[in-house]
């Protein structure tokens, strides 16, 4: 695949490409993070499970339905423009270093300036505030982050995949071509889908499950966060975060960006927009949804910018723990956005006590899925479960769909040999 200038970046799990992690001596707790970790209506198979997952509302509401796992929604899927230039790799680099970011300590690498049509890619730029404390050295640049557009398409679309390991890229725009929507007059729901730290969102954990979103009925802004090409967040330097909170000024200005542009505009409702985050991406979406981090000390916290637009967010094993959001999580307090956390009972870097701490203080709805036997790194079909549950969520809080109200309200587990319980 590397003759399109795509790699296989494989399963991105826990162990794998640069774990996010620190140790926080004020609290004496490990802080840690990593990357990859009945249908509803079109706006929104069958596995065999060998975990179990449970549920954890806001309510004492007595559930009792069950449903098969979601799979391919009713929709074809189109891509824009993602081809990558071999000639344009650095000597000594690879393209994963692009994908990912990369800093050598002299230059930094990332994705926009290896595009092999980087006037088809969709590229936007992100301002950052001139605040040291916030952003360090990073404070007052302004950086070019690219992302790829999966979008519902007609059945009738004939452009190519591009082949990326044993998943596509599909249906993807060449250069000068347009996106063809399944409906052209339509207005989709907007998801923006923020994978975990130093991965890359080609991978087999990101792009079949946001291309599977995509047929459910949305517009999905699958983001390359090139993570890599900054200084590394830890807990022992609290000013050097920009890791995390370029993070959330990023999905704004992407959102920004995709409102603004000629080819998405007219086929994007404003009013219906939502997020889903992998690991790193759930704490992204928590963040912009109000939730204070910490910093300069661990008793501190700060905020990161906000978006209100963002009506709802789903977080699958999200990064959640202790020390992120503040000692006792207390930066978490009072935001009201509607969340989702799909978690595993065995996750490495947020334990069930935090997430139920991180819940109980949300205000708003919010919703605790436990998947037992599972680590960050979910297996193929927890991840299925997963998106099952995500994608009810996101098809009831974000695109108002009616049936998915009704199933989610009522929704004790997924079905495929896994024993659910409401905790």
């Amino acid at each position: 695949m590397e003759n399109v200038g795509l790699i296989k970046m494989g399963k991105m799990r826990f162990a794998g490409l640069l774990c996010f992690s620190a140790f926080l001596v004020t609290a004496f707790v490990v802080f840690s993070g990593c990357g990859g970790g009945g249908q509803s209506s079109a706006n929104t198979g069958t596995t065999t499970t060998s975990f179990t997952s449970s549920l954890i509302t806001t309510t004492t509401t007595t559930r009792t339905g069950s449903v098969s796992p979601l799979g391919a929604g009713p929709y074809t899927v189109g891509s824009t423009n993602i081809e990558i230039n071999q000639g344009a790799i650095a000597v000594g680099r690879t393209i994963g270093d692009y994908l990912q970011g990369y800093n050598d300590g002299t230059s930094l690498y990332y994705l926009s300036s290896a595009l092999l049509n980087p006037n088809d890619a969709f590229t936007f730029n992100v301002t950052v505030p001139s605040d040291t404390s916030m952003y360090g050295i990073q404070a007052g640049a302004t950086l070019k982050y690219v992302a790829f557009i999966l979008y519902p398409t007609t059945a009738s679309n004939n452009r190519s995949d591009l082949p990326q390991g044993q998943n596509v890229v599909p249906k993807m725009q060449l250069a000068g071509q347009s996106p063809i929507f399944a409906d052209a007059a339509a207005k989709y729901p907007l998801v923006v889908w923020s994978h975990g730290r130093g991965s890359a969102p080609v991978d087999g954990e990101n792009l079949p499950a946001a291309v599977q979103l995509a047929s459910h009925g949305y517009v999905v802004c699958v983001l390359f966060h090139g993570d890599n090409r900054f200084p590394q967040t830890t807990a022992t330097n609290l000013t050097e975060w920009e890791q995390f909170t370029l993070r959330p000024l990023t999905v704004k200005s992407a959102i920004d960006a995709l409102l603004a542009s000629p080819a998405f505009s007219s086929n994007i409702d404003p009013n219906r927009i939502g997020g889903l985050g992998r690991s790193f991406g759930g704490g992204t979406f928590m963040a912009l949804a109000g939730g204070k981090i910490a910093g300069p000390t661990l008793l501190a916290t700060r905020s990161t910018v906000t978006d209100s637009r963002i009506k709802a967010t789903a977080g699958v094993v999200p990064l959640l723990g202790q020390s992120f959001f503040g000692f006792m999580n207390a930066g978490i307090s009072g935001v009201s956005a509607p969340f989702m956390a799909v978690t595993a009972a065995n996750d490495e870097f947020t334990t069930q006590s935090d997430y139920l701490n991180v819940i109980g203080r949300l205000a708003g709805v919010r919703y605790l899925v436990k998947i037992d036997g599972e680590t960050h790194g979910l297996s193929t079909a927890a991840s299925t479960d997963a998106m099952t549950w995500a994608i009810y969520f996101l098809n009831a809080q974000v695109a108002g769909n009616a049936t998915a109200q009704s199933v989610l309200g009522d929704m004790l587990n997924v079905v495929g040999g896994a024993t659910d319980n409401v905790l």
